[in-house]
């Protein structure tokens, strides 16, 4: 009997689809891969930034002040404001995976009456809930942030108030759903504890 070395009907259906699927991949757009990857390089800047600000905790007791002068260099004084990150002062990148500056903001003891006056706020990008409240300490909690690739920055994280807002990415022609910003922040305990394992903590008597 002479033997067959075609392809069967089932077979042809097999390699269909392991075409079809490598093919689907191949089309998804340039333009969404290529954002991706963005997007994971820049969440890899901004862990690599945490660790450096903790770093700096260890040297100096506290974090640094944000750069309000454009050098990359930390301001000499405490400052309530947002700013750049002090690049320079930490030793990190600048920008992120689109170029732009990253945004810092450390927090402060605001010394006045009511205790919630300054107290920051992460909210969900897509809802109303609220992430996390980081204390009115004395500097030892911050928040760090990418405005994204339309460098234009969420409604609450474009301006001077003490709101901020974190989520997954939504591109959206819709305006109110559209969110690009990728915020982290390092919170008190996680700075303290370092500060403790290394001997550099004081405690308040």
């Amino acid at each position: 009997m002479k033997k067959s070395f075609g392809f069967n009907l089932i077979e042809m259906a097999m390699v269909l689809v392991i075409v079809g699927l490598l093919m689907r991949s191949l089309l998804i757009p340039l333009p969404g891969q290529i954002d991706q990857k963005k997007i994971v390089e820049t969440r890899q800047y901004l862990e690599e930034i945490k660790e450096a600000l903790l770093g700096f905790a260890v040297l100096h007791g506290r974090l640094p002040e944000p750069d309000l002068s454009g050098t990359g260099v930390a301001n000499s004084s405490e400052s309530y404001e947002e700013g750049e990150l002090p690049w320079a002062s930490l030793g990190v990148e600048k920008y992120d995976a689109w170029g732009n500056s990253f945004r810092y903001r450390v927090h402060y003891n605001s010394g006045v009456f009511n205790p919630d006056y300054h107290k920051l706020v992460v909210k969900n990008a897509h809802s109303e809930s609220i992430l996390i409240e980081l204390p009115d300490n004395d500097g030892y909690s911050a928040i760090i942030f990418s405005k994204g690739k339309n460098a234009k920055g969420d409604k609450n994280n474009d301006d001077s108030d003490r709101f901020y807002s974190q989520g997954d990415y939504v591109e959206d022609p819709d305006v109110t759903r559209h969110f690009d910003d990728i915020l982290i922040w390092l919170p008190e305990n996680i700075v303290v504890n370092r500060l403790v394992t290394v001997g550099k903590w004081q405690w308040a008597p």
